[in-house]
């Protein structure tokens, strides 16, 4: 009699381990598997379950050209901190705005585009301390490829096949486009110039035009200057000989 509880005693154990097994399986351990499955899944097929950084995106439709110092007032207006899928967040991509103001774009940055900081340049500035804005007009703007943010040389043409380079590898600070009085287009670039080149350019304003040449890159090495001021005061002064003349 013994013999029989024993036995139904360890058979009755036996379910119980086995019905709580089951359970556990059943409601417990399979279930957990499926949702961890599911999340897994969820995060590689739908981007709202993903994990996600903030990030420096442009917003302004015209993007930001080359060079161009990133100033509170651009960020403000072209750059947002956007969420994005970790799994698509660039390498090297901007997390805080702070890391690039006062920088400069080391290429065109364009509309959606996530800034990384290998497209910035270490340099903060692209003007001495002596510098001063200045504008000037320019009848040659390279087939109307310049805008602002460019690296240029700005050269005199004397319209007679001679021409001098008078501010070498330049950045154009600004491109305005007006409409003159025969409503043709007329361009002025303003510039960061210090007392030597502003004078350099008033003189040799008086001599011919000023057109540009643009830097494929900011490596190309720099420009020789070749405008003398010597040299520009005699052809004044030998163009104020041929008036004089004339008007006799």
């Amino acid at each position: 009699m013994m013999k029989k509880q024993s036995i139904l005693l360890v058979i009755a154990l036996i379910c119980v381990l086995l019905g709580g097994t089951i359970f556990y399986y059943n409601n417990i351990r399979i279930p957990g598997i499926l949702q961890a499955k599911e999340a897994a899944v969820r995060k590689e097929v739908d981007e709202r379950a993903m994990p996600k950084r903030t990030t420096a995106v442009v917003i302004g439709e015209e993007g930001i050209p080359k060079y161009t110092v990133m100033t509170d007032e651009l960020i403000a207006s072209h750059i947002k901190m956007v969420e994005i899928p970790e799994k698509y967040i660039a390498s090297g991509a901007v997390f805080d705005i702070d890391l690039i103001k006062g920088k400069i774009s080391k290429e065109d940055l364009r509309y959606g585009e996530q800034i990384v900081l290998d497209s910035v340049s270490a340099d903060t500035k692209w003007f001495e301390d002596d510098e001063r804005l200045k504008e000037y007009p320019v009848s040659g703007i390279v087939a109307g490829t310049l805008q602002a943010g460019n690296i240029i040389d700005l050269i005199v043409n004397y319209d007679n096949g001679t021409y001098d380079t008078i501010v070498p590898k330049v950045k154009v600070q600004k491109l305005i486009e007006k409409e003159d009085t025969e409503e043709k287009k007329q361009h002025i670039i303003i510039l960061a110039v210090n007392e030597e080149q502003y004078g350099d350019l008033e003189m040799a304003k008086k001599l011919g035009d000023f057109e540009t040449r643009i830097y494929l890159d900011e490596g190309q090495p720099k420009s020789v200057k070749t405008f003398d001021r010597a040299l520009a005061m005699q052809r004044l002064n030998l163009r104020k000989q041929d008036i004089t003349v004339n008007n006799e």
